[in-house]
C-alpha cells in the first residue's frame, strides 16, 4: 500500500511529540512513580520503533538521506 509522503511526514510529526511530552516531566525532574516512569519507558520504546519505521519509510519514499537501523536493540524486541 502506498501512503502519501505527507502523512508519513505528519504521523512522523506526531509519534516524535507524543516521545517529547512523554519525557518531558522525566527531564524536568518531576517526581514520578516508578511505575508511572517504566509505563512511560515502554511507551517510548515501542513509539520509537514506530518513529523509526516511519523515518526509513520517508527515506525511502524520497531516496534521500539514510535508514536508521537498530541492532539487537529493545525497541526491535516485541
Amino acid at each position: 500500500m502506498h501512503v502519501p509522503l505527507g502523512e508519513l511526514v505528519d504521523r512522523l510529526s506526531t509519534v516524535t511529540q507524543r516521545i517529547f511530552h512523554l519525557e518531558k516531566e522525566i527531564r524536568d525532574g518531576v517526581d514520578l512513580p516508578d511505575e508511572e516512569i517504566g509505563r512511560r519507558a515502554r511507551l517510548i520504546r515501542d513509539l520509537n520503533a514506530e518513529r523509526v519505521a516511519l523515518k526509513n519509510a520517508i527515506t525511502a519514499f524520497s531516496g534521500e538521506g539514510f535508514l536508521d537501523v537498530k541492532v539487537a536493540h529493545r525497541s526491535e524486541i516485541k
